[in-house]
């Protein structure tokens, strides 16, 4: 391979790489944004608030690919994804208690009697 050709595949490679990680940080930012804007508007740490923000992350990623039932799909998927991750993490359930995650014992020093 001429070493013209390896660089302008290389370069071409990495626009395409970039491109998807720009668009995928822009997806997480739009998740993390609608996540905390439904929790602030709601005044409640629920299922709903995942699941609204994994839909708009979706519908994202729909529109920055221009297609629509790619941004169905991404938007379905992705509200099912985290409200299966809220289900599990213990989000859903309020009578799990820290110390189920911490269960080791602090350590009193000298200095707090």
């Amino acid at each position: 391979i001429p070493a013209g050709e390896a660089m302008r595949a290389i370069r071409m490679t990495s626009g395409i790489i970039g491109r998807y990680a720009g668009a995928c940080a822009l997806a997480g930012a739009c998740f993390a944004s609608v996540h905390c804007l439904m929790e602030n508007t709601r005044h409640k740490k629920d299922i709903l608030n995942g699941v609204a923000a994994g839909c708009a992350a979706g519908a994202f990623i729909g529109l920055h690919e221009r297609r629509l039932k790619t941004g169905a799909a991404a938007c379905a998927s992705l509200a099912a994804m985290s409200a299966t991750v809220d289900f599990f993490d213990g989000r859903m359930r309020p009578e799990l208690k820290p110390e189920r995650y911490f269960p080791y014992r602090t350590i009193k020093s000298n200095d707090d009697e």
